[in-house]
This record gives C-alpha cells, structure tokens and sequence, in this order.
C-alpha cells in the first residue's frame, strides 16, 4: 500500500536512501519504544509521514512562489540535515544481538514470509493491492480529467482528500483496535479503503460535481488505508523475530513495491483495450479481491497474540 515513485537522476539516488532508512526504522521501532507504546508509536509515524506527503507539495510550491526555486531547494536540504540530527539525539540503547556460529542468510526475510501465514497473507494481499491500484490510477486521470472535465488541479485536490483521509484513519486506528481487537481492525480498515474504490467507475457529474465525489471517495478510502498502515506494521513488527526484522521488511517491500511497474504497465494494455472506465472498474474490483487473503489476521486480537502466534 504505497504510491508510485517515478525515479530519474538524482531522485532515484534519494530514493535508494529513503529504501534503507525505511527497512531499518522498521527494525529498530520495536528497540526504541516499549512492546505497548508499538501502536502509538507507528500511529505517530503514519501519522507524520501522511501530513508531509499531503502537505509538502503545496508548501513546496509556496517557497518557490515566496523565495524563488534556489532558496526552496536550500531549504529542502536544510530539512534532511534537521531529521538527521533528530534522529540522533533520540538515541536509545539497542538489545545486543544474539550471538551464533550462523549468520542469518540473505533469503532468512523471505523465510520468515514463508513460514508464516500470516506475513504470507498480509504480502500477497498488499502486493494485489498495490498492483491492482496501479491498474485503477493509470487510467482514472484519463477518466477524470479527459472524460469528465475536471481541471488538472482539480484531480489533484481530489487525490489529497486521500491523503488526509489516510491521516485521519491512522490518527484513530488504536481506538477500535483496543476495543474490538487489532485484527479485526485491521480488517475493516482495509475492507474500507479496498471496498470504498468500487465506486469510482459510476461516479455521476462532470467537472466540479464528479471532483467532489472523487474527493469524498478518496478521503473515505484513505481513512482505512491509514488505519490499516498502522495496525499490519505493528502486527508484523511483533510477529517476526528482532534479529529478521530488516531482512523481513526488505523482502515484504521487494515484493509488494515490484509489482508497481507491472500493474501500470497492466493498467496501459487494459485501458487501451477497454476504456478507462473500464479499467478503473477492473483495478478496483482488483483491490477489493486483495482483501480477501488478509481476513487471517481475524484470530490477532492483542498485543501478545502475534507473539504467541509466532511462537
């Protein structure tokens, strides 16, 4: 459940980066705050990371307006350096690793997929989901902007209504979780942003009015998406042993990430054939099937089931 990234140049040296700060902030969260605090801890985390991606584009452009583009990118670096030095002055003892003769191989994170049915469930899951929403966003700003007049700014107010959706459901996610259990939350976060979707290919209107429905879709969805971020992090930080946790979310995110160029690549042959209405049809029925691997997690009711899961 991610975006897409187009990588050129320099972005792609970044982006690289941002892979390795991602797969070993998920290793060490479980170090850093205690096993209770995991939850809230994510929460604040999705939370944060969904309120930069919606925000940033438009503070972005209002340095460039204000200051021009060369002090906006000054600026763009000073905030990097700002996070480095965060994230060193929140420094935090780590537990020793376990000392053995045998050294985890390169494949153990793709071990720990297969041998659980949880983490099976949950990476096939999100990686038809995330291949199926490639298929849907491919061809709904050709439906939106082509077919349905609706202004290119238009489109992208409407997409960050998802954006803020997403913060509000990782905003509220641990209410429902401590009273109807995280699994089960888990799955109505995702039974909503994975059912909401099935209603952009008959959205009514044209222009304004299809923009706002577009927006009320998205924000619905991105409601459950975010919850969703939330609960399948912390229930995979605390289903996959501490030492794996790195090599784990290295595999999970090849494979859940691959699949994003070949469900664009799927999503320009289906929407050449078909029609984009069509197509988005086909990518959102594909994202409410990814749901149905993951009803699993049903039986993760607290903190400690994914534990003794494991065990």
């Amino acid at each position: 459940m991610a975006p897409t990234r187009i990588l050129v140049g320099a972005t792609s040296r970044q982006a690289k980066a941002e892979e390795v700060f991602d797969i070993a902030s998920f290793a060490y969260l479980p170090d850093f705050v205690a096993e209770q605090d995991l939850p809230a801890a994510n929460r604040a985390l999705q939370g944060s990371s969904t309120a930069a991606q919606v925000g940033g584009p438009g503070l972005a452009g209002l340095l460039v307006q204000l200051l021009g583009p060369a002090i906006a990118l000054l600026v763009d670096a000073i905030s990097y350096l700002a996070s480095a030095v965060g994230i060193a002055a929140a420094r935090r003892a780590e537990a020793a690793p376990h000392s053995t003769d045998e050294r985890p191989g390169l494949w153990e994170g793709v071990r720990q997929i297969k041998v659980s049915p949880f983490l099976r469930s949950l990476t096939l899951g999100v990686a038809i989901y995330n291949a199926a929403a490639q298929i849907m966003v491919v061809n709904l700003v050709i439906l939106a902007v082509k077919e349905r007049g609706l202004s290119p700014g238009g489109y992208g107010i409407a997409l960050s209504a998802g954006g803020v959706g997403a913060f509000v459901g990782a905003m509220i996610a641990l209410r429902p979780a401590k009273r109807f259990g995280y699994g089960p939350t888990l799955l109505g976060s995702i039974t909503l942003s994975t059912g909401v979707p099935l209603a952009l290919a008959f959205l009514p209107g044209r222009g304004l009015e299809y923009g706002v429905l577009l927006g009320l879709v998205q924000f619905g969805a991105g409601i459950g998406l975010g919850g969703a971020n939330v609960m399948s992090v912390t229930i995979r930080q605390l289903l996959i042993p501490r030492s794996s946790l790195a090599r784990s979310n290295g595999a999970y995110r090849t494979f859940t990430f691959g699949v994003l160029p070949v469900g664009a690549a799927l999503g320009g042959v289906l929407g050449s054939a078909f029609g984009p209405t069509a197509a988005v049809a086909i990518g959102t029925i594909g994202m409410a099937l990814s749901a149905l691997p993951m009803f699993v997690v049903r039986e993760v009711r607290t903190l400690a089931t994914p534990v003794a899961i494991a065990a």
